[in-house]
């Protein structure tokens, strides 16, 4: 007889492991436990134990069978750690004329990543389509009121761009190209330690001290041999005047938002919206943790309540919601859930486990491990066309169907 077994499986692997001990303990009595113990001073090998006749009777009849109808067509309720994104906090606080109530709302996480992050400003010759994209970055007053002029006349920044291409730049008798304008770019500090890696290295700004790191791991042959006792051989500033480099600045642009006076890159994604219109063609929005919060503060001042936080209302350009996505939300991939049978449901349901633009993970609902890549334990969608074969599934806290879609 032959059986199929999933490799390196322990019940630990599956969610309905709870399930299955909590049938044990509700099937137990103290009675039994006492006759246990009683065998098993009796025998001194496992196994005869195990072969022993214990004479306990079935709770129910086919219990096997009825435990395993029922668990294959569980359902399984997740937490979701998202769901808040603001907490109520009351102080009291005592003052002459008596107590004063005050009472304020803490976001529940972290707004934003803790590297600040500094703007340099920095000027370049720019083609004439990074120009007219950056009017307001142009150095020269005069060049920038003539390409002013240009978009006006032309009626849009594409009009100018295509007269530029076949027509030169004329300003006071003098032909233009190739603009100086500004650019403003992002850096951070990082040390030189064996965490650098090939792309931070190509981002350091000065020249000088990027071809002297680059050297220093070009002649030691990797990054790790090239810092690993670097306090004792560090790459120098000023040999003379013992001074070493410790620390440089690299160019990190990016989604940056700015905090007072540094920017920060927002730290992780609250919810994403899928939107379709009657074509069936798909897009996505995202819409950050620090987004999140600045609508719940704004339901606050508006409705005086932080909900809603996620905005179901069709986009200006038509397209109406298909669904929309947090961590750990449920959903049935396939044609039709509401066809399913309880076994097929179960079994092609999955909770949401990671996501970022274009790409999602979703994991079988039972399944514990994250480290199972099988086609029955992940599925992740790269299309956003494919959305037409999910369906949002919501669950109470007993597992219970009481929703299916949007």
């Amino acid at each position: 007889k032959t059986e199929e077994k999933i490799k390196d499986f322990t019940k630990r692997s599956d969610h309905r492991h709870h399930a299955v001990d909590a049938l044990v303990i509700a099937f137990t009595k103290q009675s039994f436990i006492q006759r246990l113990n009683t065998l098993n001073q009796h025998y001194t090998q496992y196994q005869q134990l195990k072969e022993s006749p214990y004479d306990f009777a079935l709770p129910i009849e086919n219990l096997r069978h009825e435990a395993r109808m029922h668990l294959e067509k569980m359902l399984i309720s997740f937490k979701k750690p998202g769901s808040k994104v603001l907490t109520k906090k009351i102080n009291h606080i005592k003052v002459k004329a008596g107590t004063l109530t005050q009472v304020t709302w803490a976001p529940r996480g972290s707004l934003h990543e803790d590297t600040v992050l500094g703007k340099i400003k920095r000027y370049h010759k720019a083609d004439w389509k990074t120009a007219i994209a950056n009017t307001e970055n142009i150095i020269d007053e005069k060049v920038r009121a003539a390409v002013l002029e240009l978009v006006n006349r032309e009626g849009s920044p594409q009009k100018a761009l295509a007269y530029l291409k076949k027509n030169n730049l004329q300003l006071e008798g003098i032909e233009v190209s190739n603009p100086l304008i500004w650019d403003y770019r992002f850096t951070k500090r990082v040390g030189l330690n064996e965490q650098l890696s090939p792309a931070k290295v190509s981002k350091i700004i000065d020249p000088v001290i990027r071809a002297r790191v680059e050297e220093r791991i070009k002649s030691a042959g990797s990054i790790k041999a090239a810092f690993k006792d670097y306090a004792n051989n560090p790459i120098w500033h000023n040999r003379q005047k013992n001074i070493p480099v410790n620390a440089v600045t690299l160019f990190d642009d990016g989604n940056l938002q700015q905090v007072r006076d540094g920017y920060v890159y927002l730290k992780g994604n609250h919810h994403i919206i899928i939107y379709r219109n009657e074509e069936g063609q798909f897009k996505e929005k995202i819409i950050s943790f620090w987004e999140a919060v600045e609508t719940a503060l704004l339901n606050l001042r508006e409705r005086n309540s932080i909900y809603p936080i996620i905005d179901r209302s069709p986009s200006p350009d038509g397209y109406f919601v298909h669904c929309t996505l947090q961590i750990n939300d449920l959903f049935y991939i396939g044609e039709n859930p509401h066809e399913a049978t309880p076994d097929e449901l179960s079994k092609n349901l999955f909770r949401l486990q990671k996501m970022s633009k274009g790409d999602y993970f979703f994991r079988q609902q039972f399944q514990t491990s994250l480290d199972n890549d099988e086609q029955f334990a992940l599925r992740r969608i790269t299309s956003l066309p494919k959305f037409s074969q999910i369906h949002k599934i919501r669950l109470n806290h007993l597992g219970e169907i009481i929703r299916i879609g949007e």
